[in-house]
């Protein structure tokens, strides 16, 4: 079903449909397919083919974020730290994208260097900062590539070097 799903939100070998899809996303969720949990959770933040409800995206995500599904830990994150669908929550957001990032998402490493970067829900540390950029950047997220390249322009958690930022 999930897969029938996928197939209506693309328009792959059948007319684009994102109610379809978000019906077949649900009935395979209801199942226990996780990807399908995250995927209706996706479709409820952004309002395709069922009303928009970021409070019905958070349940989504947190159902299968629990379960360790990195996508969901990640948007959850952005929930908590936007307040949308949840009261906003600097230390669930980083809770969440702590959580993402040590599972490997560079989205949710670039999100703690910037919380950190910033002391949004945690002390200010340039060197964690780094830290977060550097792992991300090293899997291509180019934002925080970006931002380590700041970084080392400014001297904020590294030796000031051009030639670093500059990479």
């Amino acid at each position: 079903m999930h897969n029938l799903g996928m197939c209506y939100a693309t328009g792959a070998g059948v007319a684009p449909s994102m109610t379809e899809a978000a019906k077949l996303f649900r009935r395979a969720a209801e199942r226990g397919l996780a990807t399908a949990q995250f995927n209706l959770g996706v479709c409820y933040a952004r309002g395709k083919g069922v009303s928009q409800s970021m409070t019905e995206a958070v349940i989504c995500y947190r159902r299968v974020a629990e379960g360790g599904h990195v996508g969901a830990q990640f948007n959850l994150g952005m929930c908590y730290e936007s307040g949308e669908g949840v009261p906003q929550s600097c230390s669930d957001a980083i809770y969440w994208y702590r959580i993402a990032a040590e599972q490997g998402s560079a989205l949710a490493m670039n999100s703690l260097g910037r919380c950190y970067e910033l002391a949004e829900g945690v002390p200010q540390s340039h060197v964690e900062a780094v830290k977060w950029y550097r792992e991300a950047a090293v899997q291509g997220n180019a934002t925080a590539q970006f931002n380590l390249g700041v970084c080392y322009a400014y001297g904020r958690g590294v030796s000031q070097s051009w030639a670093e930022a500059a990479k």
